[in-house]
């Protein structure tokens, strides 16, 4: 039996986006992947389970912010971050 408990198969993009997390705090952020309800991002911003962050694309302009929960975590690198967002609605 698989450990697997996506829902739904992640996009791997070949080069990264940028994010600017706007609230609770401003952080750049780098978004890794993404499937149809979640994303993968890397920052040095240290958040807690649970948190519920504001995002924006500053790739794109006029980008549209969107909420999302962080859902899991991982430290990746002294001072850096891994978090799994599922994007709220």
């Amino acid at each position: 039996m698989s450990d697997e408990r996506r829902q739904y198969g992640r996009v791997d993009f070949d080069t990264t986006i940028q994010l600017m997390i706007v609230e609770p705090v401003s952080q750049r952020a780098e978004l890794n992947d993404a499937s149809n309800n979640g994303l993968r991002i890397v920052t040095e911003a240290d958040f807690a389970l649970n948190t519920v962050i504001t995002c924006l694309n500053i790739e794109l302009e006029n980008s549209i912010p969107f909420t999302a929960k962080i859902v899991w975590k991982k430290q990746v690198d002294t001072g850096k971050f891994q978090y799994g967002l599922h994007i709220e609605e």
